[in-house]
């Protein structure tokens, strides 16, 4: 036979029960529990932000060394532009000097340009705004997408 569940006890005197507790070793384990938890939290985020931070990095420095490349060759191109030109009628020589203010124009551009790249590489490094991050390597592999498919229009496939 089944033995029978004992009821629990009533207390109806308040003063029986002890229900001291200590609010300064309670507040210290949430903060600690806090505290282990958000270092863990951190840890993971730094891993993906610096992950995402140096490949975005590296992708503006790479651009910004090759738009400087090219910038040091663009004086060189402009020099043997305005040898070639014919400069014996005004209409041509309007157009030579159109064509070399448009060269210098696009020579400041680029060195612009480059140093912004380089300047926004040693931002990205420092940034530590995970989300940020991510939504700029989203923008920029958004971007080489947009390039391949143009190039893929315009050249036709197969």
């Amino acid at each position: 036979m089944a033995k029978k569940k004992e009821k629990p006890q009533v207390i109806n005197n308040i003063q029986e029960l002890n229900l001291e507790i200590n609010y300064d070793k309670l507040a210290e384990a949430i903060v600690k529990a806090q505290e282990k938890s958000e270092n863990e939290a951190n840890r993971r985020k730094k891993f993906t932000s610096g992950t995402f931070a140096m490949i975005i990095s590296l992708a503006f420095r790479g651009v910004a060394i090759l738009g400087w490349l090219i910038a040091l060759a663009t004086p060189v191109a402009i020099i043997n532009m305005a040898k070639s030109f014919v400069w014996n009628e005004v209409n041509v020589v309007i157009g030579n000097v159109f064509s070399i203010a448009f060269a210098v124009a696009l020579f400041v551009v680029l060195i612009l340009y480059s140093f912004l790249l380089w300047k926004s590489a040693k931002e990205i490094e420092t940034e530590k705004d995970r989300n940020y991050i991510i939504s700029v390597f989203s923008g920029i592999v958004s971007f080489a997408a947009l390039i391949v498919a143009l190039v893929a229009l315009f050249k036709g496939v197969g």
